[in-house]
């Protein structure tokens, strides 16, 4: 598999501007826990505006930031844990981010990233599985027998924010305030609304300093409602129109979206059950005949493996049979050369004897 900037292009259109209008740091420079020349002036300053010193943490950035910095580990420079912490590097992000320099691209940063990970001998974690697996599947690079599994997308909602990241949002109309567990809030109004009176503004703060005096016994209850299920095709929204009983009218307005939202999850699982049933039907068979053809293959190798130890218990009787052989061959050279060494010896000793008796009779006559 490839991973480059034109393969990530063929499933979606990551960067918005050209190639030429981002900046490309460098590996050592972008993942560098130390401020070095390339970084904006006072980058922590910035980004972490109630940093005391020393080890730097998420609690430490304004509101914006930490939801940007979310963002970030989850999307961006995706890691699995240190959620809590700030790197320089994290830093550099939520400063683009924020104030739009420098310009990094996202191609750029995932490709670093992923390259940081896969070479790190601590790695728990594959980052970007669902680009991974969208390119795998583009570049035709998984078996034809390969099996998927289809999981859903997390959603970044509201809830997630408050849940995850204690920050939460109430809105009213056009006006949404957003705040966080140590106090900060900002307010944002969408374009559609119409300026707000500073009166306005003023009495809307009067009535929470009042409903904050106030003691909670004596608020009223508000009415909530919940969001009505989007169903997944028209089957469903079926099956939750039939479900309704005759006294569906006289419910109040929250009781029939409760109603609709439990008849919308029973529908779902029996749609899901009965694609699943379905699905069953129409390649059981098949992966039956796969999973007997598994059984045979591996029948076939635990034979073959038997063979494969059987004859390697032959070839070792062998080698030990032709190794005592070569030592008694070897046992009896030796034996043969030490006769042979004696029998020398004998000769030259009578033919000694023979020539000192013949000096001998010399000198006598």
């Amino acid at each position: 598999m490839t991973m480059s900037f034109e393969t990530m292009n063929r499933i979606a259109g990551f960067d918005s501007l050209g190639v030429q209008a981002y900046d490309y740091p460098s590996l050592e420079n972008f993942f560098d826990n130390h401020l070095n020349l390339n970084d904006t002036e006072q980058l922590i300053d910035v980004v972490l505006p109630t940093h005391p010193g020393g080890e730097m943490k998420k609690k430490h950035m304004s509101l914006e930031g930490k939801i940007l910095q979310g963002i970030s580990v989850e999307n961006i420079l995706v890691r699995f844990g240190d959620r809590g912490g700030v790197r320089v590097s994290d830093c550099r992000v939520v400063h683009a981010l924020l104030y739009g320099s420098p310009t990094l691209s996202w191609r750029h940063i995932v490709m670093m990233n992923t390259w940081v990970t896969r070479e790190s001998s601590q790695r728990r974690f594959i980052p970007y599985a669902r680009l991974i697996s969208a390119m795998l599947v583009q570049q035709n690079c998984l078996p034809s027998e390969a099996l998927w599994v289809s999981k859903p997308v997390e959603e970044f909602t509201w809830g997630h924010m408050k849940k995850n990241w204690k920050v939460e949002v109430k809105f009213s109309g056009n006006r949404y305030v957003v705040t966080d567990d140590m106090g900060n809030k900002f307010e944002v109004r969408t374009s559609g609304a119409p300026p707000v009176p500073e009166e306005d503004v003023e009495m809307e703060e009067e009535e929470e300093e009042e409903e904050e005096a106030e003691p909670s016994e004596a608020r009223r209850p508000r009415q909530r409602y919940m969001r009505p299920h989007r169903e997944i095709n028209a089957e469903v929204a079926g099956f939750v129109t039939r479900r309704r009983v005759p006294s569906y009218k006289n419910f109040d307005r929250g009781q029939q979206e409760i109603f609709d939202n439990v008849s919308a999850c029973i529908g779902e699982g029996r749609e899901y059950n009965q694609r699943r049933e379905a699905w069953e039907g129409s390649h059981g068979s098949s992966m039956l005949e796969y999973w007997e053809a598994q059984g045979a293959q591996r029948e076939r190798m635990n034979k073959f493996m038997e063979e494969q130890e059987m004859f390697q218990a032959m070839q070792r009787s062998q080698m030990e049979h032709l190794a005592k052989m070569q030592e008694d061959e070897e046992a009896r050279r030796r034996a043969w050369e030490e006769a042979e060494a004696a029998r020398r010896q004998q000769e030259q000793e009578l033919e000694r004897r023979r020539w000192s008796a013949m000096s001998d009779t010399n000198e006598t006559t």
